[in-house]
């Protein structure tokens, strides 16, 4: 029964595939098949990550099977874009400083890629496996390279579809600075999304019938750049790992994202008339990639399983139980925001411990937990770091923390009320340390992760200004704490306990 459910879903997955915006003889027909934010996720994963029966989507091989099959099946101009973040989550690309991925990626041979942040993770190591390895052309219109003196792929791309001329540019964050270490970011100048676009646009003006932006700058700068830079006609996304099931227009641009790890594919067909060059007609949509409708790619399978064999069984090796699902939440106290600051506070032993909720890169599943999960939980090699804040100083990072737009701070040693109905300064209450009140004139000893104090990130972090403060740092990464932490529980029941508690 569940191959014949599966042999139905495929097929109507291949109807799907096929034309939906039809063609005629004064049009040309073009397909943009794009992803974004994959961040290693070569292997596949449930859909969703903490519900038992939830069904697998995604993996490389799954991913590469899809656009196969919406390749195959569009007969007309197809282009396969890529908006960035293929690097940081998984420990494969961390051991390969992202040489994994490129590997991947050089079989699944995107038309056009644009660099994403974590592409920087690695510093220009990173950068250099990319570009000197990556058989597909790069486009980062606003990203200088100052030791090579040129950019750090192609400026721009054209490409012809028919009668259909498309110039393509890749655009970077304008918050780069604080999106990874300043030690990573050596070397690399990066210009203003608004200027250099606007500015590539006028160079290529001429050469070109579409613009089409492929941007790792989140939705919500896509809006602005649409909005303020004329002339683009569709921009693909990435870096805010929205899932837009239907497109966002705005100035008559189309603005298409497809969520993060290889979840979704997405599909935006075109018709553009020949003597007007304008879209006529368009279709966009997600697509799931559930595992079971599709046959891996055979090539890109052979490629994750080697990579994968080849760090041996160390990161699959059973480390604990974990009783109840972690669920990282968006913006309030979650349990495993709470036993992360709680593990680091014990090792640190400091006042308070402060864990960002954007550096927890995953929900966890009740059942086995294996050192991959920690490893993807928090990829990234950051190290403690502590330093002093005085009670007031506390309470103004507490008041900055609330405010929208944040990456939400979560908090061992410390609670406090957040009224959201009280005007800005006046939101954060009953503020409490080791179960004590909080005294402004008292200094408290912090801890945190070494991302969040680096001098381009900690004002924006904490609200606070860097100057003067005295930083020590730990040997161990902050992952690495967390493993011994599970193996010395064993079997961890995580709740929340309100230490954040909200009046609405």
């Amino acid at each position: 029964m569940k191959k014949m459910l599966n042999f139905v879903a495929a097929f109507l997955l291949i109807l799907h595939c096929s034309a939906i915006v039809a063609a005629d003889s004064h049009s040309e027909r073009i397909r943009f098949i794009y992803f974004n934010d994959f961040h290693s996720q070569n292997l596949p994963l449930k859909q969703d990550e903490v519900a038992s029966s939830s069904p697998l989507v995604g993996g490389a091989a799954t991913l590469a099977a899809y656009i196969d099959l919406f390749k195959q099946n569009f007969d007309s101009h197809v282009f396969v874009i890529d908006a960035g973040d293929d690097y940081q989550g998984s420990p494969i690309c961390e051991i390969t400083k992202g040489f994994s991925q490129v590997k991947i990626l050089n079989v699944i041979m995107p038309d056009i890629m644009t660099i994403g942040n974590h592409e920087f993770d690695y510093g220009r190591d990173g950068i250099n496996i990319l570009i000197e390895n990556a058989k597909f052309p790069i486009v980062t219109t606003n990203i200088l390279d100052k030791i090579r003196e040129t950019y750090v792929g192609e400026k721009h791309l054209i490409r012809k579809f028919g009668n259909i001329r498309i110039g393509f540019i890749g655009l970077i964050s304008n918050s780069m600075p604080k999106l990874t270490q300043e030690e990573n970011l050596e070397g690399y100048t990066f210009l203003n999304t608004h200027l250099a676009a606007r500015a590539t646009i006028e160079e290529i003006r001429d050469q070109v019938d579409l613009i089409v932006v492929v941007s790792h700058c989140g939705d919500v700068a896509d809006i602005s750049l649409a909005r303020k830079v004329e002339d683009i006609d569709i921009i693909i996304g990435g870096h805010s790992h929205k899932t837009l099931f239907k497109p966002l227009i705005k100035n008559n641009t189309i603005i298409c994202q497809a969520g993060y790890k290889g979840k979704y594919v997405g599909i935006l067909d075109i018709l553009v008339d020949v003597e007007s060059k304008k879209i006529t007609k368009y279709q966009t949509w997600l697509e799931d990639t559930f595992v079971d409708n599709v046959q891996p790619n055979p090539l890109v399978k052979h490629i994750v399983d080697s990579l994968e064999n080849s760090i041996g069984d160390k990161f699959t090796t059973v480390i604990g139980h974990l009783e109840t699902p972690w669920v990282r939440g968006r913006r309030e106290e979650s349990n495993i925001g709470n036993w992360i600051a709680d593990a680091i506070r014990e090792y640190e032993g400091t006042d308070v411990s402060i864990q960002n909720r954007n550096g927890i890169r995953k929900d966890q599943a009740g059942g086995d937990i294996a050192v991959k999960d920690i490893w993807e939980i928090m990829p990234f090699a950051n190290k403690l770091v502590s330093f002093e804040l005085t009670g007031s100083e506390i309470k103004a990072m507490l008041e900055k923390n609330v405010a929208a737009g944040t990456d939400f701070m979560l908090f061992s040693g410390l609670r406090y009320e957040w009224n959201t109905r009280a005007k800005p300064g006046e939101r954060i209450q009953n503020i409490s340390i080791s179960g004590r009140p909080l005294q402004v004139n008292t200094s408290y000893t912090i801890c945190t992760n070494d991302y969040l104090v680096n001098p381009n990130k900690f004002s924006d972090a904490f609200g606070l200004s860097r100057a003067g403060r005295t930083f020590e740092y730990s040997e161990q990464t902050i992952r690495e704490i967390l493993v011994e932490k599970v193996k010395a529980e064993k079997t961890i029941q995580s709740t929340t306990d309100g230490r954040i508690k909200i009046i609405r």
